[in-house]
């Protein structure tokens, strides 16, 4: 299972639903994720970082494996991740979004959809940057999303256990209609 692929996914794909009054279409929408080495885009565009993954609390192991004979893991992580809104849209791109991920259950779905859940966000913190001969607008929130995971690892598992009286040599089967081959 890709977690990591799955989690970029979901952190993208929610934000293009916040931001899909700026972005008509979610293939080509410049929502990137910075430090990929791909060049700038022209216009005005979303950089996500995940800057922190950290396990919350203690994981769950299911005690009942299913048909297949997996066990089911899950673990609980807090995610942080910085979105930094550039260009001249930045400022608008940015109050939507805060406004937007914090309140509106529909976002709150298409994060859900990939086991995101909102937590809380900081302030839109202003950080214009110097370009050849211009400033750029750039301005950042850091979202901390819950994320839960979900795995299956494949278990031996006890078909039926054997019990010998020594003192009789009787033998005993549990579950009792079990055939044991010698």
């Amino acid at each position: 299972m890709a977690i990591y692929s799955h989690l970029k996914t979901g952190i993208r794909k929610g934000a293009f639903v916040a931001l899909s009054d700026f972005f008509t279409d979610e293939q080509t929408a410049p929502i990137i994720f910075s430090h990929t080495g791909g060049s700038e885009p022209a216009e005005s565009y979303v950089a996500i970082q995940i800057v922190d993954i950290r396990q919350s609390g203690r994981g769950y192991v299911s005690t009942l494996t299913n048909v297949a004979e997996e066990l089911t893991i899950q673990g609980n992580y807090l995610i942080t991740a910085q979105f930094s809104f550039c260009g001249s849209q930045s400022l608008e791109m940015s109050s939507v979004f805060t406004q937007r991920v914090g309140n509106n259950p529909v976002i709150h779905q298409g994060f859900s959809k990939y086991g995101l859940g909102y937590m809380n966000k900081t302030t839109i913190r202003r950080a214009p940057q110097k370009r050849e001969t211009e400033w750029v607008e750039y301005q950042n929130i850091d979202v901390t999303f819950s994320y839960t995971v979900s795995t299956q690892q494949v278990v031996d598992v006890i078909e039926a256990v054997v019990l010998e009286d020594v003192t009789t040599g009787d033998t005993f089967v549990i579950p009792p209609e079990t055939v044991i081959i010698p």
